[in-house]
């Protein structure tokens, strides 16, 4: 995830829904996504429960948010990133609608969203901004 495409997620929530982008900073969350590094992992699996019932299930994706971390397999489409990510930051309601944005607007450099804003004649909120520019970021080298 570029910060262009961390910027125009956080953005575009705050836009939708304030009050859970709100909530969303509250509990971290949106930290995180300004935080989150992408990782390569060889397998990932999954573990689901209900009750005392346990399954294992292979995944292309994960976004842990506690560790500010996205783990991805070789395999991994855009769409799976935008599902992980969605699952995160959807109010329940909006997840489909969260997600296919996420799947849209990935990979996204710069420019990208310089000529997005343009084009929509919007731009980025202060706040958000500021986070990229106060150094509060995290380095690769303090999560390995």
């Amino acid at each position: 995830m570029t910060v262009a495409t961390k910027k125009i997620i956080a953005n575009w929530l705050k836009e939708k829904d304030e009050k859970k982008y709100l909530e969303l900073e509250k509990n971290g969350t949106i930290e995180c996504l300004f935080n989150t590094m992408e990782l390569n992992a060889n397998e990932i699996m999954l573990r689901y429960s209900i009750g005392s019932i346990y399954k294992d299930c292979p995944s292309e994706c994960f976004w842990d948010v506690g560790k500010n971390r996205l783990l991805l397999t070789s395999e991994v489409s855009k769409r799976h990133i935008a599902d992980s990510l969605a699952r995160e930051l959807s109010t329940g309601t909006n997840y489909d609608e969260i997600k296919t944005f996420i799947e849209a607007k990935l990979c996204y450099s710069e420019q990208d969203l310089k000529y997005m804003l343009e084009e929509d004649n919007k731009s980025i909120s202060p706040k958000i901004e500021d986070f990229f520019y106060s150094g509060r970021q995290i380095s690769v080298s303090e999560i390995a």
